[in-house]
């Protein structure tokens, strides 16, 4: 008798464990489900367009080389011909550095 109560018990909490694992499995989907529902819901939003302060530094008279960004788009740098470079804030537009990468000849 003891042997089929063990038994018993042991079907009880293999029930309960195979339950919860299928229900943490349902769960998972449709945790799943709604984070991609919630990120493509700005792929069917109108576009915006913000405007934005042009940024000090590209008034300057020197023809520019080069331009750039960083990766989070949030600093942009200006390479003049003059081996001057300039890194600005994008949002801002503020400075954040200027210097002079040669020496004059």
């Amino acid at each position: 008798m003891d042997r089929y109560r063990r038994s018993q018990r042991i079907d009880a909490a293999s029930r309960w464990i195979i339950s919860g694992g299928g229900i943490f499995v349902i769960l998972s989907v449709f945790a799943l489900l709604l984070f991609l529902i919630w990120e493509a819901a700005p792929l069917f939003k109108k576009p915006q367009l913000l405007a934005r302060p042009v940024p000090s530094a590209l008034s300057q008279e020197n023809k520019v080389r080069w331009i750039g960004m960083d990766e989070y788009r949030k600093r942009a740098y200006l390479l003049y011909e003059s081996g001057h470079i300039v890194v600005f804030h994008l949002a801002t537009g503020k400075r954040l550095l200027e210097k002079r990468l040669v020496d004059e000849p």
